[in-house]
């Protein structure tokens, strides 16, 4: 779901301030009472109604820890990922995904994992 538009969010805004209350303009606009909270909340907060950024900027999940990732490759560059996660398992748990890692677990334990 797209944010709401900016032009929207300084109408609600401009209706609170001038004195209607939040239920009146939820009603007015058709949008939930929290919606319009949250307006307000955010004018007060940051002087503007103006949204986060909606998708497609976050960072690389290991971004923090290239330089370490970088060293563990550079040492070991024949290892499988397994392997150079196994090496940290700081990183077993931020580089596999919940069903590698639980196949990972598995083989730890002497468990042969299940392909399907």
């Amino acid at each position: 779901m797209k944010p709401h538009s900016d032009d929207l969010r300084e109408r609600v805004v401009a209706a609170i301030e001038a004195g209607r209350t939040r239920v009146e303009v939820a009603e007015l606009y058709n949008m939930a009472l929290s919606t319009v909270g949250g307006f307000i909340k955010r004018k007060r907060a940051t002087g503007s109604v103006r949204p986060d950024k909606f998708g497609g900027y976050k960072t690389f999940a290991l971004e923090d820890h290239t330089a370490q990732v970088k060293e563990l490759v550079t040492e070991q560059p024949d290892s499988s990922a397994r392997a150079a996660a196994s090496a940290t398992c700081r990183f077993a748990l931020m580089v596999m995904s919940r069903p590698r890692f639980r196949t990972h677990r598995r083989s730890i334990r002497g468990v042969e994992p299940t392909i399907h």
